[in-house]
């Protein structure tokens, strides 16, 4: 049977922290557990037990990769790789081909139509990122875009978690929808129109700041132009 509290989901901490004060303000009771980040979300949905894997840390995702960027050679970036900021740029870059449902051999296949100047880049970058997922299933390791693939694996397997039984869920304030979380969704939507849950997605209008507003990418030598050296 379904709780009596609804379930609201939130892009992050701080969103979280807003919402639980401006509920304070109205009611003198507010239940904390009603309200998650969208990471608690994906967490709640048993998505490493799933997969049979551990939730790991993006810090230790970054160690991992910086060790197999060690064993592939400096390659291209040269010296580049053994420093820590190597890692963290290539860990977004690659969670991004993850959130885009891009495999290794995806982007492997992607690196090969790059122009003469990049593909010796692109043709590493594709050797760490197939170095990395296989680093990562040996370990059994799971970083944030796996815990939403076995997120979306157990929902189509056991439905929602008892966690997870609720009122209503709803979905508030997200403005990044890759793919894979667009997948998550829609397979939590289904999941909850099948148990007769109200399940409801709002997401900011056109026009709106969070629409609006554009992030400068870094500059960062991962993103270098075809003029750049390397």
């Amino acid at each position: 049977m379904a709780r009596a509290r609804k379930i609201r989901v939130l892009p992050d901490a701080e969103r979280v922290q807003e919402a639980l004060l401006a509920a304070a303000q109205a009611s003198r009771f507010v239940d904390a557990s009603q309200y998650a980040t969208f990471a608690q979300l994906v967490d709640w949905l048993e998505g490493a037990q799933q997969l049979q894997r551990r939730a790991c840390s993006p810090l230790t995702c970054r160690i991992l990769l910086h060790q197999v960027a060690r064993e592939l050679g400096s390659g291209p970036y040269g010296a580049f790789v053994q420093e820590p900021a190597f890692a963290r740029g290539a860990l977004d870059v690659i969670l991004e081909l993850k959130a885009g449902q891009m495999s290794p051999s995806d982007f492997s296949a992607a690196a090969e139509g790059l122009s003469a100047s990049r593909m010796a880049r692109g043709r590493f970058l594709a050797r760490l990122y197939a170095g990395y997922e296989a680093r990562m299933a040996s370990l059994k390791l799971a970083d944030r875009e796996e815990l939403a693939r076995g997120a979306i694996e157990g929902l189509r397997r056991r439905g929602l978690p008892p966690r997870m039984r609720a009122s209503a869920i709803e979905v508030a304030h997200l403005h990044d929808f890759p793919p894979l979380r667009i997948e998550l969704l829609l397979t939590l939507a289904a999941e909850c129109d099948r148990l007769g849950v109200p399940f409801r997605l709002e997401v900011p209008a056109a026009g709106s700041p969070q629409v609006d507003a554009i992030v400068d990418p870094l500059d960062s030598p991962l993103t270098q132009t075809d003029d750049a050296p390397g």
